[in-house]
């Protein structure tokens, strides 16, 4: 039954040579593999798949040089085809360049792992098999997982391209013209996220000038690391789903209604309105709410409205949580996620404890907030845009003019570094600001009914002075 599949599927692909060939190969394969358990393997996936993988054994013959060849042509990054390509010839090292071949049970156990999450470490093991697969000294060191994780984020982008609207609609609001940032900034999102297993319990302030490279890792602080940071497994599933062949409705672990993109669709977006590249897009998405992942809508860019505070002010009032980006001259990046909607706040400030400011370049890092104080987000005509700290003394703050920033490390509002990212100082010029609505549209009466505006009580008479909440929002 397994040989006539197979040999069906083959001749899909390829026609009645490709039926022979694979006829061949399984009648090898079986004096191999009696005991690999081929049957039990082909359970792990559903009919479709099966035959898919069956038909794309029979139409490489099982080469490996034919699967590299699949695997670059399809986008993938050289560091995962050599840590599949071990995988796949039962190697715990670098395989060989090309040459070799493989088994249809070791093709059923590599898919199984990367992409079905298979074995007692889920999904864990696969990547784990592909760190291996890298060989060398130290296949477990830090080192070789940013390699992995780069070769991921790269591979992602690439195989999504043509096909994903959603890539396609950001290429065409900016990442296409951004794309020179993408090298760095792949590496800059596998370091952020390596930190966590390198330096764990650390705030990110702590860390954000450590270097993170040439470290030894246990593979059980690794798993429970990949566990908690699911979008590396969301990668490496669709990356090898996409190179096996057996990415389909079929597939039970896919349900795209409870499982928001890594990527989300941008709404109402202008030609060329973004200065955000791929991977600050994945970066950023991957830190916020769950429920507000799906849809990013357009709300301002001064690369498209031009430096207008008013046009700033009207466009993000009301408009429920927001990512704000705002970069320098020469080249830094750095913005908020505001939990809530902006309002003029009149001197006072809203927002809660889940707003937190981030920086994308030259290093990603999100700086939450320390449950010292509320001052949390600050809208002024005035003023300006701030958000922690004191009115006047922002944690981050943008002046009315759009021209000018703040930066103050030393504000309670947040766990901010002791030194200020490159590119800021207490005074900052200002070259590019833009503002994205996250989730679906809110009702902007609900919005203004619900604010809650939180000013300093300076009512002293009769001893109901709050001095706490004075000398907090007070120079």
């Amino acid at each position: 039954m397994f040989q006539k599949k197979a040999t069906d599927m083959a001749e899909e692909y390829g026609g009645e040579v490709a039926g022979d060939l694979v006829e061949g190969a399984i009648n090898q394969a079986s004096a191999q593999d009696n005991e690999a358990g081929i049957g039990d393997l082909l359970g792990q996936f559903t009919g479709g798949q099966g035959n898919k993988l069956q038909g794309l054994f029979g139409m490489l013959g099982g080469s490996g040089e034919g699967m590299e060849g699949r695997a670059s042509e399809k986008g993938m990054d050289p560091s995962l085809i050599t840590g599949m390509l071990s995988m796949l010839k039962g190697g715990g090292g670098a395989s060989d360049e090309g040459g070799g071949g493989f088994n249809m049970g070791s093709l059923l156990q590599v898919a199984q792992m990367l992409t079905k999450g298979g074995g007692a470490g889920g999904g864990a093991d696969g990547f784990l098999s592909l760190l291996n697969g890298l060989g060398g000294d130290g296949a477990g060191s830090s080192n070789k997982i940013m390699q992995v994780l780069v070769g991921l984020g790269k591979s992602y982008f690439a195989m999504k391209r043509g096909k994903d609207q959603n890539m396609q609609d950001w290429g065409q609001a900016g990442t296409n013209q951004n794309m020179e940032g993408n090298e760095s900034g792949f590496m800059n999102w596998a370091m952020s996220l390596i930190k966590d297993l390198i330096f764990p319990g650390k705030k990110s302030k702590e860390v954000i000038d450590e270097d993170p490279s040439d470290k030894p890792t246990d593979p059980n602080d690794v798993k429970g690391w990949y566990d908690g940071h699911p979008e590396i497994g969301k990668m490496q599933k669709d990356i090898f789903d996409d190179v096996l062949d057996i990415t389909g409705d079929d597939d039970p672990d896919v349900s795209e209604d409870e499982d928001p993109p890594l990527i989300p669709s941008p709404k109402g977006w202008e030609p060329d309105c973004s200065v955000l590249d791929e991977p600050t897009i994945l970066f950023l998405n991957t830190n916020i709410l769950l429920d507000l992942r799906r849809e990013w809508r357009f709300l301002y860019s001064s690369k498209a409205h031009g430096k207008d505070f008013d046009a700033f002010f009207g466009a993000i009032e009301f408009q429920g949580p927001t990512i704000l980006v705002i970069t320098t001259p020469d080249g830094a990046m750095v913005g908020v996620f505001a939990s809530t909607s902006w309002c003029d706040t009149e001197g006072g400030w809203t927002g809660n404890g889940d707003t937190y400011i981030f920086g994308c370049k030259p290093k990603m890092s999100i700086f939450y907030s320390t449950g010292k104080d509320e001052n949390f987000m600050s809208l002024d005509r005035n003023s300006g845009l701030g958000v922690g700290g004191k009115i006047g003394r922002f944690g981050l703050g943008l002046d009315a003019s759009l021209e000018s920033g703040t930066f103050h490390e030393d504000v309670e509002t947040f766990d901010l570094p002791p030194n200020p990212p490159q590119g800021l100082g207490e005074q900052f010029e200002v070259a590019h600001v833009e503002v994205w609505g996250l989730g679906p549209a809110p009702n902007p009466s609900d919005e203004r009914n619900s604010s809650n505006i939180r000013k300093p009580n300076l009512e002293l008479k009769g001893g109901n002075v709050d001095m706490n909440d004075l000398l907090s929002q007070i120079s």
